[in-house]
């Protein structure tokens, strides 16, 4: 405004100056008033409990600008509500039922103006608590005597207030005091309603125990002593602003609880071990404390007192505890608090039952702690110190075990003997024990977890057989010389590994023999003896088999002889086999097994002819248990079967008598005569076993044979057939034929027998019929022959014991068996063991009985592969001369003389090649004119490697090999070599017959035929 004033002055101060120049009076305007004050509160009106507070707004305007605006606040009737001044109004807060008004009066500006509401308030009802019941384990409580736990239900009404919670106070009627035992904060599921869905009246159910203690130091400090006591429930949270209480009736009870003892119990264990190293479960699952680590239970007691002493309740204090008996040890008593009982509990094994504790009180009278332990209901899960009483206690170790030397199942050991596969525990006894028990598996499990073994020498525990589970056998031992050089002991164990040691004594009652072995178990020692008998054939006695014998019959004179030996333990004294007797309970036993077959059939039938008349499982050659008999001694009754024999401490014969072998009733078959020693330690010998082929000379027959398909040199040829026997077809043997062969017509190319295996003698299988397929591993397609002369060698020329041409190819294979009794042995040999027995030989192999008949079929020429003529060959393998050159003897020996022959194969200097690749054959001819290929013992030994400078002259090329063969000292070979080329086209040399004379010079010539 001044600024509008100056300019409109400036202005009239210019216009006066240009106009008329007289002064000029200015008068100022009248400003406005300011608007009126208005003054509302918002809401006009409103309704609150008692308690609850209602805020009303005051709103302001008009009045003069830019002066501050200031309120105050009254009620009506205060009685009804009170208000109070807030920043943004006036708050009433209600008192009681009733109306009022609430009156805000505004200041501003220096002017004033009030406004109106109106409120309504409503009185809230006070929540009520009532002790509804008082109970104990589910049925009302005798409040006169009360003890332990107590369960007061509260009815909680909560009308028109929300507490937050409910306590139970107990009130010492003597003291006064207040104690807060339960309580409960209100939720959801806090209450429950018992009047109706609008839940008018809820009950809570507040627990304690009127028995409560608490442990400071060596002090219990019971929380109620006995006596009366009030019992009130109170709600909290309630009356103004919710921080009042209100509380229940008061229901007069009396606590009558009996005064206890608080125990602790320690099982002290020995340095560097644990609580658990003391404690075990028995077989019923229940805890055991004790053991080698065991070194006391430390008991101590803490009195629980809740009796007061006269009308004036002060306290009664324990002077001194007795307690009773504990661990089988005496009575004590302990006068200084905490009261402390030690007990070893030394070598006891029981239950340990609670003892009788009781007291002196500061009265002098006794105190008999009638509740017992305060604590015996705690968490058996916080140790081993809680479980009180009862305790099982266990220091002792199991008695009763006892050791000796027993007769082992199945091994028969006697006179305190053993073996390597005797085992402590067959004359162990396993102990008792009345505490925790034996550990699982102990006796009679064949484990026997409990025990541990070791093994002495007097008093020195022999290395490696200390207490444990791996001397139990005596495997690990020495040989002894007798039987008093060890001794054992058994450590037995219980769970919670008590231990005791139990030396071998004698054995009292030695069972599961015969009583001449029960009285030699006489000693608390033993010996060792890990070394089987031995078993030996004695002489066969007789003349042999003769050639006029057609079966075997040792009524004759034959006669098998078992011996045995044994110079450790040595064979126990014989016993007459009767009723009282077990029959295997004798030095030497022995059976006898027959075997046939069904012709036709893989059946076969096994038969015990000694041993017992059951038939067995095979395999036939090893006899099963119980088919041997025993023998009896010489001069004692012999029941049938029985073998009378001779015996010593160490040996026993059944010489010169033995067994003889009746044939009278024999069946073809096989005959297995078997015998075995046991000595003292029950070693049992190797099976001696004498074997016979029977077949009461029955010729095997080869009843079929085939030449299938085509043949090519060098390759396999097989020839299937079919045979028979009594018994079983042994082996076989086949020839080809070639029908001219240069000088050697209607040569009979034999293959070597055993071609083919048929049979194994005295296994577990006998054939009949068999098939056999006799097979050449290199089928020769050709033999091809040299012509003929008298002296060798001569000049290339003149063609001696060169080619002849023209190839002779099989056109026949003929095949013949051979049975058991054709083994090639003389008569003597074949009574050895594993021997076979027949007839013997006649006058050559073919004749020879056990031997078949030939059996022959054709081949075709079409069957076989054409083959080379050696005639006709390259000029590099051209044969101009191929025979046994020469040979030399040796000094005779032991009846045999030996012989190292030249072989000579020769042709063009230069280029003349080894025409052999296929290899060289040493056959040797029978006085039958065939050609063998049975073994003929020789060794073929090349005596220069191609291409033999040293033997080319420059006129022939000549390839030298050398082999020896032994014959009797004056005997003779009739030899053949056969050179094969690589497609087994065969070059056979003239017949050469060597002289077995002793000293012979190299460079002998042969004679040829």
């Amino acid at each position: 405004m001044k600024f509008h004033r100056s300019v409109l002055f400036a202005g009239l101060l210019a216009f006066g100056a240009t106009a008329c120049g007289d002064d000029v009076q200015i008068v100022e305007p009248t400003p406005p008033p300011p608007p009126p004050l208005v003054v509302s509160l918002s809401p006009s009106n409103a309704s609150i409990n008692a308690g609850e507070v209602a805020d009303f707004a005051v709103t302001v305007s008009g009045g003069v600008a830019g002066a501050a605006a200031s309120w105050t606040c009254a009620s009506s009737a205060t009685g009804v509500a009170t208000v109070a001044v807030t920043a943004t109004g006036c708050r009433a807060t209600g008192v009681a039922n009733g109306n009022a008004s609430i009156t805000a009066t505004v200041t501003k500006g220096g002017e004033s103006t009030s406004a109106a509401a109106q409120v309504s308030v409503r009185a809230l009802e006070a929540a009520e608590v009532s002790i509804f019941a008082v109970n104990q384990m589910g049925t009302t409580a005798n409040i006169n005597a009360i003890a332990g736990q107590l369960d007061v239900i509260v009815n909680v009404d909560r009308k028109d207030e929300n507490p937050t919670g409910v306590e139970l106070v107990v009130t010492d009627v003597l003291t006064g005091a207040d104690i807060v035992v339960a309580g409960q904060t209100f939720g959801p599921a806090a209450v429950q309603e018992v009047d109706g869905p609008d839940g008018v009246v809820q009950q809570v159910t507040l627990s304690f125990n009127t028995a409560l203690y608490s442990i400071t130091g060596t002090t219990a400090t019971v929380r109620h002593k006995n006596g009366q006591h009030g019992l009130r429930a109170r709600l909290t949270g309630v009356g103004p602003g919710g921080t009042q209480t209100r509380a229940s009736q008061v229901v007069t009870v009396r606590f009558t609880n009996a005064d206890a003892l608080h125990i602790t119990q320690d099982f002290v264990t020995a340095a560097g071990t644990t609580l658990n190293d003391a404690r075990a479960l028995d077989a019923t699952g229940l805890v055991w404390i004790g053991g080698p680590n065991f070194t006391s239970l430390d008991i101590t007691l803490i009195p629980v007192i809740y009796t007061r002493v006269g009308t004036d309740g002060q306290p009664l204090t324990v002077s001194s505890i007795n307690s009773g008996a504990i661990c089988g040890q005496a009575a004590t008593t302990d006068t200084t608090a905490p009261f402390t009982f030690v007990r070893t509990c030394a070598n006891f094994e029981g239950v340990v039952a609670a003892p009788g504790f009781t007291g002196v009180g500061s009265d002098g009278n006794l105190i008999t702690f009638a509740a017992g332990f305060a604590n015996a209901n705690r968490d058996p899960a916080q140790g081993l110190s809680p479980v009180i009483f009862p305790i099982r206690i266990d220091t002792r170790a199991p008695t009763g075990a006892v050791l000796v030397m027993a007769a082992q199942a199945g091994l028969l050991n006697r006179e305190n003997w053993g073996n390597a596969s005797y085992s402590l525990t067959s004359g162990y006894t396993a102990p008792a024990d009345a505490g925790v028990g034996l550990p699982s598996g102990a006796s009679p499990a064949a484990t026997r977890s409990e025990a541990q073994f070791r093994v002495r020498t007097g008093t020195t525990v022999v290395a490696g057989h200390e207490f444990s589970d791996d001397a139990r056998t005596l495997a690990g031992l020495a040989n002894s010389v007798n039987n008093s050089t060890y001794n054992a002991q058994v450590q037995t164990c219980d769970r919670l590994a008590n231990c005791g040691t139990t030396s071998m004594t004698v054995n009292p009652a030695f069972t599961g023999v015969n009583a001449v072995a029960a009285a030699s178990h006489n000693a608390g020692t033993f010996g060792v003896d890990k070394d089987a008998p031995i078993m030996s054939r004695g002489n066969v006695g007789g003349t042999g088999i003769t050639t006029a014998q057609r079966t075997i019959n040792f009524a004759a004179g034959q006669t098998y002889e078992p011996q045995a030996t044994d110079v450790l333990s040595g064979f126990a004294a014989g016993v007459t086999p009767g009723p009282a007797v077990p029959l295997t309970d004798a030095a030497l036993a022995h059976n006898m097994i027959r075997v046939v077959a069904t012709p036709g059939s893989a059946t076969l039938n096994r038969t015990v002819l000694i041993g017992g008349a059951a038939a067995v499982a095979g395999p036939f050659a090893t006899s099963n248990a119980g088919a041997f008999v025993t023998t009896t001694a010489a001069g004692a009754a012999s029941p049938t079967n029985t073998l009378a024999y001779t015996q010593t401490p160490t040996s026993i014969s059944t010489g010169p008598a033995g067994f003889a072998f009746d044939n009278a009733t024999a069946t073809a078959g096989y005959y297995i005569y078997q015998a075995r020693a046991r000595d003292k330690a029950g070693n049992l010998s190797d099976i001696l076993s004498y074997q016979v082929y029977f077949s009461n000379g029955s010729v095997p027959a080869l009843t079929g044979l085939v030449a299938p398909g085509t043949f090519t040199g060098g390759a396999m040829a097989t020839f299937p057939g079919t045979a028979q026997d009594a018994v079983e077809v042994h082996e076989g043997s086949f020839d080809l034929r070639y029908p001219a062969a240069g000088s050697l017509l209607a040569t009979r190319l034999i293959y070597p027998r055993p071609m083919p295996t048929v049979s194994t003698l005295f296994d577990d299988v006998i054939t009949i019929p068999a098939t056999v397929n006799f097979t050449a591993a290199n089928f020769i397609r050709a033999l091809q022959g040299v012509s003929a002369h008298t002296t060798f060698p001569l000049a290339p020329a003149n063609g001696d014991h060169a080619p002849v041409a023209g190839l002779s190819v099989p056109d026949q294979v003929t095949g013949r068996v051979y049975n058991g009794f054709n083994a090639s042995q003389a008569a003597a040999a074949r009574q050895n063991h594993q021997g076979t027995i027949g007839l013997a030989p006649g006058a050559g192999p073919e004749a020879t009985t056990g031997t078949s008949a030939h059996f022959s079929v054709p081949i075709l020429g079409t069957q076989v592969q054409t083959g080379v003529d050696y005639t006709t060959a390259a000029a590099a393998t051209r044969v101009s001369q191929w025979a046994i050159e020469s040979y030399s003897t040796g000094a005779a020996s032991g009846g045999l003389v030996t012989a190292t022959i030249r072989v000579r194969v020769s042709g063009a200097s230069g280029t003349f090649v080894n025409p052999f690749a296929g290899g060289i054959m040493i056959v040797e001819r029978t006085p039958q004119g065939n050609i063998f290929a049975d073994p003929v013992n020789v060794t073929l030994t090349p005596l220069f490697t191609a291409p033999f400078p040293t033997l080319d002259n420059g006129a022939q090329r000549d390839f030298v090999w050398t082999f020896t063969m032994a014959r009797a000292t004056g005997t003779t070979a009739n030899l053949h070599a056969i050179g094969l080329t690589s497609g087994h086209d065969g070059l056979v040399t003239r017949e050469a017959t060597i002289s077995f004379a002793a000293s012979q010079a190299a460079g002998t010539a042969p004679v040829y035929n």
